[in-house]
Protein backbone atom coordinates (compact mmCIF):
# COMPACT_ATOMS: atom_id res chain seq x y z
CA UNK A 1 0.00 0.00 0.00
CA UNK A 2 1.48 3.58 -0.99
CA UNK A 3 1.64 6.24 1.37
CA UNK A 4 -0.09 9.60 1.28
CA UNK A 5 2.34 12.43 0.90
CA UNK A 6 0.79 13.89 4.17
CA UNK A 7 1.79 10.39 5.86
CA UNK A 8 5.00 10.89 4.42
CA UNK A 9 5.37 14.17 5.67
CA UNK A 10 4.37 13.36 9.29
CA UNK A 11 6.42 10.37 9.08
CA UNK A 12 9.81 12.27 8.24
CA UNK A 13 8.91 14.69 11.26
CA UNK A 14 8.63 11.70 13.45
CA UNK A 15 11.97 10.13 12.66
CA UNK A 16 13.50 13.58 13.16
CA UNK A 17 12.28 13.97 16.62
CA UNK A 18 13.31 10.56 17.04
CA UNK A 19 16.73 11.33 16.04
CA UNK A 20 17.23 13.65 18.14
CA UNK A 21 15.88 12.12 21.36
CA UNK A 22 17.21 8.94 20.80
CA UNK A 23 20.68 10.37 22.05
CA UNK A 24 19.31 12.13 24.69
CA UNK A 25 16.38 10.46 26.12
CA UNK A 26 17.00 6.77 28.15
CA UNK A 27 15.19 3.51 26.35
CA UNK A 28 12.02 3.63 28.20
CA UNK A 29 9.54 0.71 28.45
CA UNK A 30 7.21 -0.84 26.45
CA UNK A 31 4.18 0.28 28.05
CA UNK A 32 5.80 3.88 28.07
CA UNK A 33 4.75 6.75 25.79
CA UNK A 34 7.36 9.11 24.15
CA UNK A 35 8.80 11.99 26.04
CA UNK A 36 6.40 14.63 26.74
CA UNK A 37 8.52 17.37 26.20
CA UNK A 38 9.84 17.13 22.46
CA UNK A 39 11.66 19.64 20.84
CA UNK A 40 12.87 19.69 17.26
CA UNK A 41 14.43 23.74 16.92
CA UNK A 42 15.74 23.92 20.85
CA UNK A 43 13.80 26.84 21.98
CA UNK A 44 15.07 25.54 25.61
CA UNK A 45 18.30 24.83 27.68
CA UNK A 46 18.94 21.48 28.82
CA UNK A 47 18.30 22.28 32.22
CA UNK A 48 14.60 24.02 31.06
CA UNK A 49 13.61 21.41 29.32
CA UNK A 50 14.22 18.68 31.57
CA UNK A 51 12.58 20.39 34.69
CA UNK A 52 9.27 21.10 31.80
CA UNK A 53 9.23 17.76 30.73
CA UNK A 54 9.19 16.14 34.67
CA UNK A 55 6.25 18.48 34.94
CA UNK A 56 4.52 17.75 32.42
CA UNK A 57 4.54 13.48 33.58
CA UNK A 58 3.71 14.71 37.34
CA UNK A 59 0.59 16.34 35.47
CA UNK A 60 -0.14 13.25 33.22
CA UNK A 61 0.16 10.84 35.66
CA UNK A 62 -1.87 12.34 38.27
CA UNK A 63 -4.84 12.94 35.94
CA UNK A 64 -4.02 9.81 34.04
CA UNK A 65 -4.15 12.17 30.78
CA UNK A 66 -1.18 12.91 28.56
CA UNK A 67 -0.22 16.45 28.87
CA UNK A 68 2.38 16.97 25.35
CA UNK A 69 4.35 20.06 24.34
CA UNK A 70 5.93 19.35 21.00
CA UNK A 71 7.98 21.89 18.75
CA UNK A 72 8.57 21.16 15.47
CA UNK A 73 10.79 23.11 12.69
CA UNK A 74 8.23 23.31 10.16
CA UNK A 75 4.83 21.37 9.09
CA UNK A 76 6.28 20.75 5.50
CA UNK A 77 3.08 22.38 4.06
CA UNK A 78 0.72 20.23 6.00
CA UNK A 79 -1.95 22.12 8.01
CA UNK A 80 -1.07 22.87 11.64
CA UNK A 81 -4.26 20.88 12.75
CA UNK A 82 -4.11 17.88 11.34
CA UNK A 83 -0.16 17.68 11.73
CA UNK A 84 -0.70 17.94 15.43
CA UNK A 85 -3.55 15.15 15.19
CA UNK A 86 -1.68 12.69 12.99
CA UNK A 87 1.53 13.40 15.09
CA UNK A 88 -0.46 12.82 18.64
CA UNK A 89 -1.54 9.37 17.05
CA UNK A 90 0.85 8.16 15.29
CA UNK A 91 3.25 8.57 18.28
CA UNK A 92 0.64 6.34 20.43
CA UNK A 93 0.18 9.45 22.82
CA UNK A 94 -3.07 9.11 25.07
CA UNK A 95 -4.08 7.54 28.33
CA UNK A 96 -6.57 4.75 28.79
CA UNK A 97 -9.54 3.24 25.84
CA UNK A 98 -10.41 6.56 25.18
CA UNK A 99 -6.36 8.02 24.28
CA UNK A 100 -6.81 10.87 26.43
CA UNK A 101 -4.66 13.37 26.59
CA UNK A 102 -3.65 17.13 25.16
CA UNK A 103 -0.60 18.41 22.82
CA UNK A 104 0.48 21.67 22.43
CA UNK A 105 2.53 21.41 18.70
CA UNK A 106 4.03 24.88 18.07
CA UNK A 107 5.53 25.28 14.11
CA UNK A 108 8.30 27.47 13.89
CA UNK A 109 9.07 27.86 10.36
CA UNK A 110 4.96 28.35 10.07
CA UNK A 111 4.98 30.81 13.18
CA UNK A 112 1.64 28.54 14.12
CA UNK A 113 0.37 26.55 17.21
CA UNK A 114 -2.43 24.06 17.81
CA UNK A 115 -3.69 22.86 20.83
CA UNK A 116 -5.11 19.30 20.12
CA UNK A 117 -7.85 17.13 22.52
CA UNK A 118 -8.32 13.48 22.67
CA UNK A 119 -10.78 11.45 24.78
CA UNK A 120 -11.62 12.99 27.66
CA UNK A 121 -9.63 16.03 27.17
CA UNK A 122 -12.25 17.09 24.58
CA UNK A 123 -14.35 17.22 27.56
CA UNK A 124 -12.23 18.89 29.99
CA UNK A 125 -10.70 21.21 27.97
CA UNK A 126 -14.20 23.18 26.24
CA UNK A 127 -13.56 25.83 23.07
CA UNK A 128 -14.06 28.72 25.43
CA UNK A 129 -11.19 27.24 27.66
CA UNK A 130 -9.01 26.20 24.73
CA UNK A 131 -9.28 30.18 23.88
CA UNK A 132 -9.05 31.43 27.34
CA UNK A 133 -5.52 29.22 27.33
CA UNK A 134 -4.11 30.26 24.16
CA UNK A 135 -4.77 33.89 24.76
CA UNK A 136 -2.80 33.82 27.58
CA UNK A 137 0.60 32.07 26.78
CA UNK A 138 0.48 33.65 23.31
CA UNK A 139 1.63 36.55 24.53
CA UNK A 140 4.89 34.87 25.98
CA UNK A 141 4.93 33.50 22.87
CA UNK A 142 5.19 35.96 20.89
CA UNK A 143 7.74 37.48 22.26
CA UNK A 144 9.61 34.65 22.48
CA UNK A 145 9.83 33.77 25.80
CA UNK A 146 9.17 29.99 25.14
CA UNK A 147 9.77 28.77 28.64
CA UNK A 148 6.84 30.80 30.08
CA UNK A 149 4.72 30.22 27.33
CA UNK A 150 5.34 26.26 27.69
CA UNK A 151 5.07 26.70 31.44
CA UNK A 152 2.19 28.37 31.76
CA UNK A 153 0.23 26.31 29.07
CA UNK A 154 1.73 23.12 31.64
CA UNK A 155 0.39 25.10 34.48
CA UNK A 156 -3.07 25.96 32.49
CA UNK A 157 -3.99 22.25 31.96
CA UNK A 158 -3.42 20.93 35.22
CA UNK A 159 -6.08 23.65 36.37
CA UNK A 160 -8.45 22.58 34.18
CA UNK A 161 -7.97 18.89 34.52
CA UNK A 162 -8.25 19.53 38.19
CA UNK A 163 -11.59 21.34 37.80
CA UNK A 164 -13.03 18.97 34.82
CA UNK A 165 -12.51 16.29 37.86
CA UNK A 166 -15.02 18.14 40.04
CA UNK A 167 -18.01 17.39 37.56
CA UNK A 168 -17.66 20.98 36.23
CA UNK A 169 -14.98 21.88 33.37
CA UNK A 170 -14.34 25.54 33.16
CA UNK A 171 -16.80 26.87 30.04
CA UNK A 172 -18.23 30.32 29.00
CA UNK A 173 -18.83 32.08 31.63
CA UNK A 174 -17.12 29.82 34.24
CA UNK A 175 -13.22 30.61 33.98
CA UNK A 176 -10.56 30.90 36.30
CA UNK A 177 -10.59 34.08 37.90
CA UNK A 178 -7.16 36.27 39.10
CA UNK A 179 -5.53 35.24 35.53
CA UNK A 180 -6.21 37.69 32.98
CA UNK A 181 -3.17 38.03 30.81
CA UNK A 182 -0.86 41.26 31.54
CA UNK A 183 -1.42 41.92 27.71
CA UNK A 184 -4.93 42.67 27.81
CA UNK A 185 -4.49 44.76 31.31
CA UNK A 186 -1.49 47.17 29.96
CA UNK A 187 -3.78 47.13 26.42
CA UNK A 188 -6.99 48.53 28.37
CA UNK A 189 -4.95 50.63 30.55
CA UNK A 190 -3.58 52.51 27.53
CA UNK A 191 -6.60 52.88 25.72
CA UNK A 192 -8.20 54.12 28.42
CA UNK A 193 -5.87 57.14 28.87
CA UNK A 194 -5.25 57.64 25.24
CA UNK A 195 -9.20 57.77 25.00
CA UNK A 196 -9.00 60.51 28.32
CA UNK A 197 -6.49 62.14 26.62
CA UNK A 198 -8.18 63.03 23.31
CA UNK A 199 -11.66 63.38 25.06
CA UNK A 200 -9.71 66.63 27.14
CA UNK A 201 -7.85 68.16 24.25
CA UNK A 202 -11.18 68.18 22.36
CA UNK A 203 -13.17 69.58 25.55
CA UNK A 204 -10.29 72.25 25.85
CA UNK A 205 -10.03 73.34 22.02
CA UNK A 206 -14.53 74.17 22.55
CA UNK A 207 -13.98 75.98 25.06
CA UNK A 208 -11.30 78.62 23.19
CA UNK A 209 -12.89 81.48 20.71
CA UNK A 210 -11.01 83.24 18.02
CA UNK A 211 -12.12 86.72 19.19
CA UNK A 212 -15.04 88.42 20.93
CA UNK A 213 -18.07 88.86 19.80
CA UNK A 214 -20.69 91.19 20.51
CA UNK A 215 -23.76 89.15 20.18
CA UNK A 216 -24.47 86.05 21.33
CA UNK A 217 -25.27 83.88 18.07
CA UNK A 218 -21.68 85.24 16.90
CA UNK A 219 -20.44 82.26 18.72
CA UNK A 220 -22.42 79.42 16.59
CA UNK A 221 -22.72 78.27 12.69
CA UNK A 222 -26.43 78.60 11.98
CA UNK A 223 -28.19 74.95 12.81
CA UNK A 224 -25.31 73.53 14.52
CA UNK A 225 -26.62 73.41 17.46
CA UNK A 226 -27.36 69.63 18.30
CA UNK A 227 -27.40 67.86 21.35
CA UNK A 228 -26.50 64.28 20.71
CA UNK A 229 -24.60 61.56 21.81
CA UNK A 230 -21.29 59.76 20.13
CA UNK A 231 -19.62 57.26 22.35
CA UNK A 232 -16.23 55.63 21.11
CA UNK A 233 -15.41 52.48 22.85
CA UNK A 234 -12.05 51.31 20.98
CA UNK A 235 -8.98 53.29 19.53
CA UNK A 236 -6.86 51.30 17.69
CA UNK A 237 -7.69 47.63 18.41
CA UNK A 238 -8.83 44.98 16.45
CA UNK A 239 -11.82 42.87 17.70
CA UNK A 240 -12.20 39.37 16.21
CA UNK A 241 -15.67 37.58 16.29
CA UNK A 242 -15.46 34.14 16.64
CA UNK A 243 -17.87 31.48 15.87
CA UNK A 244 -17.82 28.21 17.97
CA UNK A 245 -19.04 25.45 16.53
CA UNK A 246 -21.03 23.26 19.01
CA UNK A 247 -21.75 19.72 19.02
CA UNK A 248 -23.85 19.17 22.01
CA UNK A 249 -27.02 19.90 23.11
CA UNK A 250 -25.80 23.02 25.51
CA UNK A 251 -28.24 25.43 25.31
CA UNK A 252 -25.78 27.80 26.63
CA UNK A 253 -23.44 27.60 23.22
CA UNK A 254 -20.47 26.17 25.20
CA UNK A 255 -18.73 22.56 25.20
CA UNK A 256 -16.56 21.37 22.91
CA UNK A 257 -16.05 21.03 18.66
CA UNK A 258 -15.36 17.53 17.77
CA UNK A 259 -14.56 16.21 14.43
CA UNK A 260 -12.26 12.69 13.25
CA UNK A 261 -8.78 13.26 12.12
CA UNK A 262 -7.28 11.40 9.76
CA UNK A 263 -6.91 7.98 11.75
CA UNK A 264 -10.49 7.80 12.54
CA UNK A 265 -9.70 9.24 16.36
CA UNK A 266 -12.20 12.22 17.46
CA UNK A 267 -10.38 15.12 18.05
CA UNK A 268 -10.93 19.01 19.26
CA UNK A 269 -8.61 21.84 19.58
CA UNK A 270 -7.66 25.03 18.57
CA UNK A 271 -5.20 26.61 16.54
CA UNK A 272 -3.19 30.47 15.93
CA UNK A 273 -0.43 32.00 14.76
CA UNK A 274 2.20 34.26 16.82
Amino acid sequence: MKMSSEKKKIFGVILSFLLVFSMSVPVMAEDENYPRYLDDAGLLSSSQAQKLEKKLDKISKEHHCDVVIAVANTTNGQDIESFTEDFYDSMGYGQGEKKSGIMLMVSMKERQWNMCTTGDAIDAFTDAGLDYIGETFITYLSDEKYNKAFTTFARLSDKFLNQAEKGKPYDLGHMPKGSVSPFWIFGDLAIGILIALIWGNVKKAKLKSVKKQVAAQEYTKPGSLRLTMNSDRFVNRTVTTRVIQNNNSNSSGGGSSVHNGSSGTSHGGKSGSF
